[in-house]
């Protein structure tokens, strides 16, 4: 395990349990900008919303932890007062609690729900484990290079000082000129891919399991590792290149794919079952067109929002496809984009 993720490890429990009696509320940035935007505005809703949510936040009744996606979105952003103003809200309304990255998540998820299959005691479940502070989220690996030749205690000593680093420093007079954030689907492959395979699949849920199948692919990395985690954990030792070309993630895979087909599987991976039916319904889905290249960012916000946040504000077609697919219920997470329903689910907290 890297030292970066084992000192988020040992620090989430702590930050979890300091921010365990606020309600969670995830803000993709469409509502980061009215935060930004809307006093300016004449829409009475959008004051409203941010009188609500900075009396809510102060009160300590609320935070509004972000995500990398959250701070890439933000980064796409070539005016800098606009971007640094959107920076200073973020720090303000988040306090700097960041959740760390799909692919760790999901590292931590598969590792909880295997050892349970091993029946392992003393688990601490993985909504204790996934929190850090934004400078170490993005910092991944750079941080971790920086550090992995430092004693322990400088380690330590390392992460501590970034954790506690508001974004406005690291991000006002900066030498080296900004270049927006530009990451994007290819809408052209998608569109192509679409139509290549849409009389692939009779039902939604060969829908489902013809994404998740390539999705996991993706993740097999999160998966090796946390297998040579748990190598580690019963034997003492590292795994020999022999032992680890032997302990991969290819079984597991495909039980998880069986257990998903039999419906054995709900929320206990919940990349694996957010990402797929998402991808899957904008697929299934035979006149939507792949447009802004924005839904990859979409489905990671969703993948960081519904499992680990009480609400979910966002924009009208992700909220649509969530409600569709029940996710928000699945997960117990209010998703709401119109402005009044927003509005309405604030001041019933």
């Amino acid at each position: 395990m890297s030292c970066l993720l084992k000192y988020i490890q040992e620090e989430s429990p702590k930050i979890y349990t300091a921010y365990s009696g606020k309600k969670f509320i995830y803000l993709d940035l469409k509502y980061w900008i009215l935060l930004r935007d809307g006093r300016q505005s004449n829409d009475p809703v959008a004051k409203q919303i941010i009188e609500k949510i900075e009396q809510l936040h102060d009160s300590g009744k609320c935070i509004f932890p972000i995500s990398d996606i959250v701070y890439y979105e933000i980064m796409k952003q070539g005016d800098n007062a606009k971007r640094l103003s959107s920076i200073a809200l973020v720090d303000k309304y988040s306090e700097g609690l960041a959740m760390i990255s799909a692919e760790y998540q999901l590292q931590i998820a598969f590792g909880y729900w295997l050892r349970r299959l091993l029946k392992t005691d003393n688990l601490l479940h993985p909504e204790k484990r996934l929190w850090s502070k934004i400078n170490l989220v993005i910092g991944f690996p750079g941080f971790d290079r920086q550090a992995e030749h430092l004693s322990e205690d400088l380690q330590r000593d390392f992460f501590d000082f970034a954790s506690k680093l508001p974004l406005q420093l690291t991000h006002s007079n900066t030498f080296m000129p900004f270049e927006p954030f530009k990451g994007k689907d290819d809408v052209r492959a998608l569109n192509e891919g679409k139509e290549k395979h849409k009389d692939q699949n009779k039902t939604f849920k060969e829908m489902f399991i013809s994404e998740l199948e390539g999705f996991i692919q993706k993740f097999k990395t999160p998966m090796n590792k946390e297998l040579f985690s748990l190598f580690f954990e019963k034997t003492g030792k590292q795994p020999t290149p022999q032992e680890m070309a032997g302990a991969n993630a290819d079984d597991y895979c495909k039980l998880i794919i069986q257990l998903f087909k039999e419906d054995k599987l709900t929320t206990e991976l919940p990349l694996f079952k957010i990402g797929p039916s998402l991808f899957g319904l904008m697929r299934w889905n035979k006149d939507r067109v792949y447009k802004d290249g924005n839904d990859t960012m979409d489905v990671l916000h969703a993948s960081n929002a519904l499992p680990n946040c009480d609400y979910f504000f966002t924009e009208k077609e992700l909220r649509s496809m969530i409600v569709q697919l029940k996710l928000d219920t699945s997960f117990n997470c209010v998703v709401e984009s119109d402005g009044k329903k927003v509005l309405a689910a604030l001041n019933a907290i």
